[in-house]
């Protein structure tokens, strides 16, 4: 999540930028040994709300730095750092202490922007101090997960009227577009037209760069050959433990 209230953020150049520096590719690959797939938006991927024939962020390192010089942040004295208005960039990543996934995350992170000349520094901090900040949007950047519904209203995330950080819109993003895009959604009863404007807040969304849209992990299951009737759904956890039953054991 990128807090797009920071002066430095404001500008989805920017935010563009910082996507297109980060391999996803690769991390999948030597993180999650390839069982991974990239994100594009905040909606399930195997439902009609998901547009999957969007195409992720390009890891793009020289695309990146052309889309900073446009926003103004390009090394002017030759120090190897990009700056603006006599400032370098220089951004803080925090998530969770303890979550190792983010911290592999984090250090990646940080050696791509510094071939970029901008400065990550990488911050994990414990979960009461993170959500502090989280309220009160004092953070620059934060690595999180997210668990998805089939469907879920965009509005709390999303809509600019919840974007004073007293919600789940922690990017403190406000666009009209977007706005009216949900708005649209939530009065909208056909399901081929609902799903159409989905893929467009999507879009638009994918666009602007909020949030940095990271990848969908599938999970892995041992299953005990005496389990019967196992069934594996699409949505989280992923099964119902109430429709198993044990080969051996009365019923």
């Amino acid at each position: 999540v990128w807090n797009t209230q920071r002066p430095e953020l404001a500008d989805p150049r920017v935010r563009r930028a910082l996507g297109m520096a980060f391999d996803w590719d690769a991390f999948a690959r030597d993180w999650y040994r390839g069982l991974a797939a990239r994100a594009t938006g905040e909606q399930y991927w195997p439902t009609p709300a998901c547009d999957r024939t969007l195409e992720p962020m390009p890891f793009d390192p020289d695309g990146a730095a052309r889309l900073l010089a446009e926003a103004g942040w390009y090394d002017r004295d030759g120090d190897g750092r990009v700056d603006r208005d006599g400032e370098p960039l220089e951004l803080a990543l925090s998530w969770p202490a303890g979550n190792e996934t983010s911290e592999a995350y984090g250090l990646r992170f940080q050696e791509e922007l510094a071939r970029l000349g901008v400065t990550l520094e990488l911050r994990p901090q414990e979960i009461a101090a993170l959500a502090r900040d989280l309220g009160e949007r004092d953070f620059d950047a934060v690595a999180l997960g997210w668990t998805l519904a089939y469907e879920s209203d965009p509005e709390p995330v999303w809509h600019s009227r919840w974007a004073d950080g007293s919600s789940a819109n922690r990017s403190g993003l406000a666009d009209e577009q977007v706005d009216a895009l949900i708005e649209r959604i939530q009065v909208e009863l056909d399901p081929a037209a609902r799903a159409a404007l989905f893929h467009q807040l999507q879009r638009r969304l994918h666009a602007l760069q909020p949030v940095q849209f990271g990848l969908y992990v599938p999970r892995r299951l041992a299953v005990a050959r005496r389990l019967r009737n196992v069934q594996l759904l699409a949505l989280d956890p992923g099964w119902s433990i109430r429709r198993w039953w044990v080969a051996d054991a009365p019923r």
